[in-house]
């Protein structure tokens, strides 16, 4: 793949971005200095479109392209038809602001909350269907693809597999893509680079994260074969690396990220990157 396609997350550092503590334009350049040409900027609370423009602003001036991620806050989820209306006016929100950020994807877990998983009985997938089109629509007239995110079992109990996400695809249209994140499909894929080959048509966005959430290349995900299956599939959307700053005690009890996985985020970034480096050119 191309240098100029690799990114990576925020979250390495924190959600708050927008936030007085966060350093930004610091961050900002630190990822530019590793070689990365982009970053994926989350938007887990709404922030003002103030604090948006002078993110992007931010980000050109570092010379680096943004992608926008978001995940459903409790109130929203497309598999409860109370809370259906909810999450298609959140993702409306979110396209809002991926497009101010010139953003070509909002991507992420985007039919339930992250680690909702209710007992009773199976979800309104027609429903689900019908509003994840209609907050795609949405999202297309800002200039934005919804990309859905499969996650593991542990996660939720809606959409585990890339072959489900892409039936979803499917179904929709071509209106949304898939997010294939190589942790996840570790987990749910019985040959996780087979699974991504066989369903890499669906693939609109990618996160590269390792079997343990350490930094790239220090786990078992045999990133040659990742890149490879990439490359040879024709891949020419972006693949960021995702990695979470365990220290930020929200992002640890969402990923269950108990112990460090870096010294610092900028170890975190730094290791990741060389580690990747052989694999774009």
């Amino acid at each position: 793949m191309r240098r100029d396609h690799l990114g990576i997350h925020l979250f390495v550092w924190g959600a708050g971005w927008a936030e007085p503590g966060f350093d930004l334009p610091r961050v900002l350049e630190a990822c530019r200095g590793l070689g990365f040409a982009g970053v994926e900027v989350p938007w887990l609370t709404p922030v003002p479109s103030a604090a948006v423009q002078a993110a992007a602003r931010a980000a050109a001036a570092a010379g680096l392209w943004v992608t926008v991620s978001t995940a459903l806050p409790p109130a929203a989820c497309l598999v409860d038809r109370a809370r259906a209306g909810a999450a298609v006016d959140w993702l409306a929100r979110a396209a809002e602001a991926a497009a101010a950020f010139r953003s070509p994807v909002l991507c992420g877990p985007l039919l339930s909350p992250v680690g909702e998983l209710p007992d009773g009985p199976a979800r309104p997938w027609a429903e689900a269907a019908d509003g994840l089109g209609r907050a795609a629509e949405a999202a297309a007239r800002q200039g934005v693809l919804l990309c859905v995110e499969p996650l593991n079992r542990y996660e939720t109990d809606v959409l585990n597999s890339l072959a489900d996400g892409a039936d979803l695809c499917r179904g929709l249209g071509g209106r949304i893509a898939l997010l294939a994140d190589t942790y996840h499909q570790q987990i749910e894929e019985a040959d996780p680079v087979a699974a991504l080959r066989a369903h890499l048509s669906q693939v609109g966005h990618v996160h590269l994260s390792e079997n343990h959430r350490g930094p790239v290349g220090t786990g078992h995900i045999p990133w040659s074969e990742v890149v490879g299956a990439l490359d040879t599939g024709g891949y020419a959307g972006r693949a960021v690396v995702e990695g979470f700053n365990g220290r930020v005690a929200a992002l640890a009890r969402a990923t269950c990220i108990w112990r460090p996985r870096a010294a610092s985020p900028d170890d975190y970034a730094a290791a990741s990157a060389a580690a990747l480096r052989p694999f774009f050119r």
